[in-house]
């Protein structure tokens, strides 16, 4: 399960691109990214919280991460890098 998630986020940051720190805000909603009709800026600012947390610490940032998950699957059920990044939380 480890591998896969790893799998992903190296997927998203060299394949997908991945937003910039600086566009990552306290509330994932913010970031300039997003737009309403994609996932995919809210499943990157997932990986970058997780990813910051990871980096930091700081573990709280992992309810940050599961709130842009949440709104990805809002955004689109069948999303799969929303879906294996929910199973990871």
């Amino acid at each position: 399960m480890q591998y896969i998630f790893i799998f992903i986020i190296l997927n998203l940051i060299f394949l997908g691109g991945c937003t910039t720190e600086k566009s990552i805000s306290a509330e994932p909603t913010k970031s300039a990214e997003i737009t309403s009709d994609s996932a995919k800026g809210y499943t990157e600012i997932a990986v970058k919280f997780i990813k910051q947390a990871r980096e930091t610490g700081d573990f709280s940032l992992n309810s940050k991460a599961e709130a842009a998950v949440e709104k990805a699957l809002k955004v689109d059920a069948t999303d799969v890098t929303a879906r294996k990044l929910k199973a990871s939380l």
